[in-house]
């Protein structure tokens, strides 16, 4: 079994992959700018033949290139939406959320600040993100379009105390009547991951030693599941994934291993399976690097060798597409993008087994900008003594030492680009977080 050459030749990865059926289209989001031999900036449509680069895309206004992709994209109406890190859509300045509609990009809601999930539910745009305003509507992360106006959800809270305490939600999904919101929501000595409301109040859930809260969730066999960096020995029903049947939450088959930080990025639920991708390189003890299929039952992997982490898939035209960080797969070149051509999405299946990982620490800490290029910034409100920085495979590739300074900034520009592990230590416990180095 194998995956075709690659349809695009990307630079800095796929994020965002949508099947828009009404156009019959594959939109394409991420940090790339070209489409085959086409420029074209962080953002196109490919109809099956030809790509489009919807009007030159979407990059940093007054910067090119620099720290700018995209995140996020949906259909609302007759716009599609796209949401990510920009500056600039066409030739407008436009940032962090913009519309393309009769073959222009349109400014939408001017939240000024990234945007990291766009969701339809019940004829609604929900968008999801970094900021505190958008369309003059003061909302902490999390805001709503009802077809002509802007509104908040349900006064979502805020917790923090400063200015470093920023609720970052990453989307919105209903089960069982009601709404949840998922990410990070920071307050005084614990960071909830989970936000459920019941019609009268929003009750907060912390998904015990996440990372970088909850990525995503899915409606699968009727529960739901939900994704991100966590740990099973830290307290959680499971590592990397776990289910919630309504009552409480259960395991799923085993979760996610092989990285010091099994990191489940993207869910999609299809035809009966479960597909998830992210960082790992097994689940449920079967070999599955960075994809892996649950039928309820048991994992199955796919059988393929990625170069790099694939961050996204979603289904066009009933073929699983997948898009990520990879150059190659199973030795051949296939930059960010391709679709599978082996019939069957299984090789490798196997039975239940318990994946043990490393113990997170407890630490409160921030850290900015992320993604980074040249310096993160750190801060705690408890004096860092160590800060070390780890691969995906655990590997310490930076590590400095403190003398009790409660605010820190280290040089990552000698790093190579991807995804690192920041963990930070204090004399009263240890904090890991992720960060992205462009």
């Amino acid at each position: 079994m194998s995956l075709d050459q690659g349809l695009w030749y990307g630079l800095g990865g796929v994020n965002a992959l949508f099947d828009d059926t009404i156009t019959d289209q594959l939109f394409v989001g991420g940090g790339f700018y070209y489409a085959g031999n086409m420029v074209t900036s962080r953002i196109t449509a490919w109809d099956g033949a030809t790509f489009d680069s919807l009007g030159h895309g979407i990059d940093n206004y007054g910067v090119p290139n620099q720290g700018t992709y995209v995140t996020s994209i949906v259909r609302y109406g007759d716009s599609i939406i796209a949401g990510g890190l920009f500056q600039k859509a066409g030739d407008s300045a436009i940032i962090g959320l913009a519309a393309w509609a009769n073959d222009q990009w349109h400014s939408f809601g001017n939240p000024k600040k990234a945007i990291w999930g766009l969701n339809v539910i019940d004829n609604e745009l929900y968008v999801c993100g970094d900021f505190d305003t958008i369309g003059g509507v003061e909302a902490h992360g999390i805001a709503k379009w009802d077809g002509s106006s802007w509104n908040d959800v349900f006064q979502f809270p805020w917790l923090g105390t400063n200015s470093f305490d920023i609720n970052r939600i990453h989307g919105v999904i209903s089960y069982n009547g009601e709404l949840i919101v998922y990410g990070q929501i920071p307050s005084p000595g614990i960071q909830y991951d989970l936000a459920f409301w019941n019609g009268q109040q929003w009750n907060l859930f912390d998904v015990y030693g996440g990372v970088v809260g909850v990525n995503d969730a899915e409606i699968f066999n009727n529960e739901l599941y939900v994704s991100g960096t966590f740990f099973e020995q830290n307290g959680n029903a499971g590592t990397g994934i776990m289910r919630y049947d309504g009552t409480q939450w259960n395991d799923v088959g085993g979760g996610m291993g092989g990285t010091a930080f099994p990191d489940v990025r993207k869910m999609e639920a299809h035809d009966g399976k479960l597909y998830c991708t992210g960082v790992f390189l097994t689940a449920g003890g079967v070999p599955a690097p960075f994809i892996a299929i649950w039928d309820g039952v048991e994992w199955c992997g796919l059988g393929s060798v990625f170069d790099n982490v694939c961050f996204t898939l979603t289904f066009f035209r009933d073929t699983l597409i997948l898009g990520g960080g990879f150059l190659t797969i199973d030795g051949d070149s296939m930059w960010s993008i391709s679709k599978w051509v082996g019939g069957n999405y299984v090789d490798t299946c196997g039975a239940i087994i318990g994946i043990n990982e490393t113990e997170q620490g407890n630490l409160d800490f921030s850290l900015f900008p992320n993604p980074a290029q040249n310096q993160i910034t750190i801060y705690s409100e408890q004096p860092i003594e160590q800060v070390r920085i780890l691969n995906l495979l655990g590997q310490t590739v930076k590590a400095e030492s403190f003398l009790s300074q409660k605010q820190i900034s280290i040089d990552v520009s000698l790093l190579a680009a991807g995804v690192y592990f920041v963990e930070v230590e204090s004399g009263k416990g240890k904090g890991v977080k992720k960060v992205v180095k462009e």
